[in-house]
């Protein structure tokens, strides 16, 4: 490949690349690829049908029929040349063509005399490797079998896209999981909820996340509250009820901070203050999510009053 001219090279490597990100070198075989191979070699009539994919020094099998090997050399390999073609390669009798007469391929087992390979094409236009059919023995090859055999080879690369869009969503999949392990544990460390609270157009709220410290705060469970906010709204304590729904209903109509102190009445704490702070944003249906954290200022409030009452004495 070193004599080959830059520019070739070059797309070589890219071609490479395009073939890495499919993912789908080594990889166990499925029953997808092998229906679509077992279909091109009955239809098409031949003994030997494959997904062959070109890596750098070898072409590997995705799928095979007819062949029991799973690789061979990319200097024997027919499909090395197919892939340089948008059309389907045709070989009718390999012995009589000089590129492929001396082949081991050709004078050894599997013996191949006839070859038709279809280029499997990237969206970037590249080609990942073929479909192809085998014969051993010399044979005709029509335009109705090219275009099935081509037509084959788009299903056999859609099966391929379909592969590495599964294999992205599963990497997208495991950094979301890994995140959110992140998150919660981040979450389960700080001194108070953090949430999301959510208010409808008709009315009607809910908190769409909250953290295992809503127990703490409110002794409600974060699960029970993703539907209906109810039971978090009974836990403030009635006489700081209508301050904390109208701060509400205030920071809902102007799109502003939230920020209260109240009390909650909570069955195993007792009575507890509880200090508020949350960003509000207008989403498309008309709601509006707030984003924020609930932190216990029990404490603190306790210890004002006492400075309180000893100033006032």
């Amino acid at each position: 490949m070193s004599a080959l001219p830059q520019s070739t090279l070059d797309d070589e490597e890219r071609r490479l690349a395009t073939l890495g990100r499919y993912g789908v070198l080594d990889t166990p075989p499925e029953q997808a690829f092998d229906d679509l191979t077992r279909l091109a070699a009955q239809v098409l009539g031949t003994p030997i049908a494959l997904v062959s994919l070109i890596d750098r020094d070898r072409q590997w099998f995705k799928s095979r029929v007819g062949i029991e090997v799973c690789s061979t050399p990319r200097d024997m390999a027919f499909c090395a040349h197919a892939i340089h073609g948008d059309d389907v390669m045709v070989v009718e009798d390999a012995l009589q063509d000089p590129r492929f007469a001396n082949n081991p391929l050709v004078t050894g087992d599997p013996f191949i005399r006839f070859y038709a390979g279809a280029p499997l094409i990237a969206d970037d236009g590249l080609a990942l490797g073929t479909l192809c059919v085998i014969d051993r023995q010399p044979r005709r090859f029509d335009a109705t079998q090219r275009e099935t055999l081509a037509l084959l080879a788009r299903q056999v690369m859609a099966q391929l896209t379909l592969h590495r869009q599964s294999m992205h969503l599963e990497s997208l999949l495991n950094d979301l999981q890994e995140r959110t392990q992140l998150l919660s544990q981040l979450s389960n460390r700080v001194p108070g909820v953090i949430y999301q609270y959510r208010r409808f157009p008709d009315g009607s709220t809910c908190f769409p996340y909250a953290s295992e410290r809503m127990w703490d705060m409110f002794e409600v469970h974060p699960e029970d509250t993703q539907r209906d906010a109810a039971g978090v709204i009974a836990r403030v304590h009635p006489q700081d009820l209508e301050g904390v729904l109208s701060s509400i209903e205030t920071s809902y109509s102007g799109l502003l901070p939230w920020r209260h102190e109240f009390r909650v009445v909570l069955p195993q704490q007792g009575t507890k203050w509880r200090f508020g702070d949350a960003v509000p944003e207008r989403l498309a249906d008309g709601s509006v999510l707030w984003h924020g954290f609930i932190t216990d200022i029990t404490e603190r409030r306790l210890h004002q009053e006492r400075t309180h009452r000893l100033a006032y004495y």
